[in-house]
């Protein structure tokens, strides 16, 4: 019930840690149904957006709050604010919130299709700005949809994807346990592949998500 920001921002981060380690799909529910209300009140209550004036702190605490609430409540208006910032971004077709880029990237990807993958390589292609060229390879590494990460995964292969990314990209898609299991599926099937690609100084990495 704390209501600073400043202690509840990294309140958020050890829950969304137990989240990665301890919620599977045997205890969801009970997560979904104790935890996820919370979110949604906490979010309702500091505005799902950001509001003119408003502390950095708010601003930290929801770029804390969104993914944490948004993979387990798949609640529309969230969810559609992200696709709608996400679409804006991948376009660069309007001014977007610096605040909230890069959590409604990992909120779009999360639940993103092929169609938006196919979206993200094109950007990822043109970019010459290093620093949205690192935000969009971390979306890259963030879809949680089976069949679209384990395209997404075949990027890594991809002249779009260069041989300093991949280590990036094997970091941001073992962070849950079923899209660190996928990625151990394409290792295995690409490992010569992805040896030949990657620096051999971190090569070691490769290996130990096999593991």
């Amino acid at each position: 019930e704390e209501s600073h920001p400043a202690v509840v921002t990294p309140a958020l981060k050890v829950l969304s840690a137990q989240r990665l380690f301890y919620v599977d799909e045997g205890n969801r529910s009970a997560w979904t149904q104790r935890v996820v209300p919370r979110l949604k009140a906490l979010g309702d209550r500091i505005g799902w957006m950001p509001r003119a004036g408003e502390s950095p702190y708010v601003s930290e605490l929801r770029a804390e709050l969104l993914p944490l609430y948004a993979r387990d409540a798949h609640e529309g208006e969230v969810m559609s604010r992200a696709l709608s910032i996400a679409d804006q971004y991948l376009s660069q077709s309007a001014e977007v919130d610096p605040t909230m880029v890069a959590t409604s990237l990992q909120l779009a990807a999360a639940h993103g299709d092929a169609a938006l993958l196919s979206r993200l390589k094109q950007a990822i292609s043109t970019s010459t700005d290093p620093q949205r060229r690192t935000i969009l390879l971390k979306m890259l590494g963030s879809f949680g949809v089976a069949e679209v990460q384990d395209q997404a995964l075949d990027l890594i292969l991809d002249d779009c994807v260069t041989a300093s990314d991949v280590r990036m990209q094997l970091y941001f898609n073992a962070d849950e346990e079923p899209r660190r299991l996928r990625l151990q599926q394409w290792l295995f099937k690409n490992f010569e592949a992805v040896r030949r690609k990657m620096p051999a100084a971190f090569l070691e990495e490769a290996v130990l998500c096999l593991s």
